[in-house]
């Protein structure tokens, strides 16, 4: 496996009392299964949060605006929307083209920046 497939082991467990919008997390599916794609929780939710690789590992600080405007009409992800994203079809070898041929309203985020948490006036 190269640097990119191999599995994100699990974060320490944190009680939280689910996530709270604007909290970003890698996507799993099972223990040590994390991989290198993330997301932002558009709203709070008492289900997230629940297992053990879904710790939040940091949050939109600003810019949720931003956030809300982002495409959403191919909803969730296979096998949640039938019409969804396959994340098998984004784990292999041509996963970029097959999103980008098959989900073309898709956005992407080009830069972000680490604001460590001394740098926050609220914490999470």
């Amino acid at each position: 496996q190269d640097y990119w497939s191999a599995p994100i082991g699990d974060d320490p467990k944190v009680e939280l009392g689910g996530f709270k919008r604007g909290m970003v997390s890698y996507a799993g599916y099972g223990q040590n299964s994390r991989s290198t794609q993330l997301f932002i929780a558009y709203a709070d939710s008492h289900s997230l949060g629940t297992q053990p690789w879904e710790t939040p590992i940091g949050r939109v600080t600003s810019g949720m605006d931003v956030v809300d405007r982002f495409y959403s009409g191919y909803g969730d992800v296979a096998p949640f929307n039938q019409r969804g994203a396959d994340q098998q079809r984004i784990q292999q070898a041509g996963g970029a083209e097959y999103l980008r041929d098959n989900f073309p309203e898709m956005d992407y985020i080009k830069q972000c920046r680490v604001v460590w948490s001394g740098e926050l006036k609220d914490e999470v």
